[in-house]
Parts: C-alpha cells; sequence; structure tokens
C-alpha cells in the first residue's frame, strides 16, 4: 500500500462547489488519470513505474485500445481549457503513438513503460497553461517543429513503404516470368 500512495501522491477528491468543478478539478483529474495510466506502481527495487496502460496493455486485441481511450480525457480537457490546436494535435500524436507502437505484442508493452504519453500530455496541458505572450508563441512554434517532424517522418515510412512494395512486386514478377517461361 505505501508504494500506491508513493506512486500517486495526487489524491483526486470530489470539488465541495460548482466554481472550481470546472477548472482547477478537471486538471487534478487529468494528472490522476495521468499517473494511474502511466506511474501507478513501481517495480520493487528500481525507479521505472508502470501504470495500467502498460498492464491493461498485455490484454491482446483490446487492452491498448482500452488505455488509449482513457488517454482521451486528457485531451478534452485541453481543448475544454482552450490549449492551442497545434498543441492538441501533439498531444494526440503522443496518444496515437502510445497506441500504434503499443499495440506490437511484447516490444510495445516494454515501449508503454517508458513512453508515458498521459504524463507528457499533462505536462503540456500545464505548461501552455502557464504561459501568456512571447512565451506562449515559442510553445506553440516548438509544437509546431514537433508535429512537422513527425508529419514528415510518417511521410518518409511511407515512401520507404512503397519502394520496399514496389521492389518486391518488381521481385515477385520477375521470378514468375522466369518460372513460367
Amino acid at each position: 500500500m505505501a508504494e500506491i500512495d508513493q506512486a500517486l501522491p495526487l489524491r483526486y477528491s470530489r470539488p465541495r462547489s460548482r466554481a472550481k468543478k470546472s477548472g482547477q478539478s478537471s486538471l487534478e483529474a487529468a494528472a490522476f488519470l495521468a499517473k494511474l495510466l502511466d506511474t501507478a506502481f513501481f517495480v520493487p527495487g528500481t525507479r521505472i513505474g508502470i501504470g495500467l496502460d502498460a498492464i491493461v496493455g498485455l490484454i491482446p486485441g483490446g487492452g491498448d485500445l482500452v488505455t488509449s481511450l482513457a488517454s482521451l480525457y486528457i485531451l478534452s480537457v485541453a481543448n475544454r481549457h482552450r490549449v492551442p490546436r497545434l498543441t492538441q494535435l501533439r498531444m494526440a500524436l503522443n496518444i496515437a503513438i502510445d497506441a500504434l507502437v503499443g499495440s506490437i505484442p511484447v516490444v510495445g508493452d516494454l515501449f508503454d513503460v517508458y513512453w508515458k504519453a498521459n504524463l507528457k500530455n499533462v505536462e503540456l496541458l500545464k505548461r501552455h497553461l502557464a504561459t501568456e505572450g512571447a512565451s506562449a508563441a515559442k510553445l506553440k512554434r516548438r509544437d509546431g517543429w514537433f508535429v512537422a517532424a513527425i508529419l514528415g517522418g510518417t511521410a518518409l515510412l511511407m515512401l520507404a513503404m512503397a519502394a520496399v512494395a514496389f521492389y518486391l512486386l518488381a521481385w515477385t514478377g520477375a521470378f514468375l516470368r522466369h518460372w513460367f517461361a
């Protein structure tokens, strides 16, 4: 029980008034969910935190889908707090990377232990709520570069996959022509 208390130092409690409910409590709930999904437990003798994302992700087929749907709550909190769309896109990419790589058996589960998309997203959310003016514009540019890098990397990966597919089709055609000629 002490390990859980250490892993989840943030205690979520329901707000008593409606005024608090919309603002600070949604941030607290998002932070609590992120800690629950990413660092709820620690591997004994190490500082490696494992959350429900990595544990539920062991369930074939639906585990990563369930945790990715839970991660969307943090994105909805960002939307309610009017975080810039570019930052929300970055948060969505964090969730997508977590879901896609996490769905690969064994490797994806190890990746879930280290990626911690939910903690990254809460950090992005808090960072953008705490900044104003020129520093907010700088963060927006940084988010733009991140999104551009992800999209560029995805485009390069797609081109490489198309080149490999073209090569395999050409090789198969040549093989079949030789075999049946």
